[in-house]
C-alpha cells in the first residue's frame, strides 16, 4: 500500500492511490517543500501530477509512483487562455475590419467588421477565398512587395480597394504588418 501523507485520511490515501494508478492531477494543500529560493510556505495549493505502476518483474507487492509539481505549468496555461480570450475579444469587437492571411494569400481570420465590408461570412472566406481574390488587379501582390521592401515589415496608410461579395470595389485605407506566428509570416 502507498503511504499516505502525514495527517491525510484513509479516504485521501485511497484517492491518491487511484490517482497515481490513472496518471491524474491532484491538488494538495499544506504541502511544504524546500526549493532553490527557500522554503515554500505550508498552506499553498499545489497541483501534483501522479503516475503509478506495479513493477511486473517483482511480485513484492510494491508500486512505483512518480510525481511532479505542475502548479506553475497549470498557472501559465490559465494565463495564456485568459490572454487568448482577451485578444480574440479585441479582434471580434474592433470597429475596423481585420483580415489575417498567409503570404500565399490563404485567409486565416476575418472579423465581423470585415464581414460587413466584404459582404461575406467568415466561414465562406477563411480557408476558402484567397486574399488575392479580395483585392482587384494584383493589389495583393503589390501590398506584399511593399511589405517586403519595408524596413520594419509594415505598410501604414496604404490606399487600396477590396472587392465585396457583390463585386463592388470598396476603397480602404490599409494598415498591414508582417507577423511571425508558429514559424510562418502572416500579413
Amino acid at each position: 500500500d502507498a503511504a499516505a501523507a502525514p495527517g491525510a485520511s484513509a479516504a485521501d490515501a485511497g484517492r491518491s492511490r487511484a490517482a497515481a494508478a490513472s496518471g491524474a492531477v491532484i491538488v494538495l494543500k499544506g504541502v511544504c517543500e524546500k526549493g532553490g529560493a527557500g522554503t515554500i510556505a505550508c498552506g499553498h495549493l499545489r497541483m501534483i501530477y501522479l503516475n503509478g505502476a506495479t513493477p511486473e518483474a517483482h511480485d513484492s507487492g510494491a508500486a512505483l509512483v512518480t510525481f511532479r509539481d505542475v502548479t506553475a505549468e497549470r498557472q501559465t496555461a490559465r494565463e495564456l487562455a485568459k490572454t487568448e480570450e482577451f485578444l480574440a475579444s479585441l479582434i471580434e469587437s474592433s470597429p475596423d475590419a481585420i483580415l489575417a492571411a498567409t503570404l500565399d494569400g490563404e485567409v486565416l481570420l476575418l472579423n465581423p467588421a470585415a464581414e460587413r465590408i466584404l459582404g461575406y461570412r467568415r466561414d465562406e472566406v477563411v480557408g476558402r477565398v484567397s486574399a488575392n481574390a479580395l483585392h482587384p488587379d494584383g493589389t495583393w501582390r503589390e501590398i506584399l512587395r511593399r511589405l517586403r521592401e519595408s524596413p520594419d515589415g509594415r505598410l501604414i496608410g496604404y490606399r487600396a480597394e477590396v472587392v465585396s461579395r457583390d463585386g463592388e470595389r470598396v476603397p480602404t485605407l490599409l494598415a498591414v504588418a508582417l507577423v511571425g506566428a508558429a514559424g510562418a509570416e502572416r500579413a
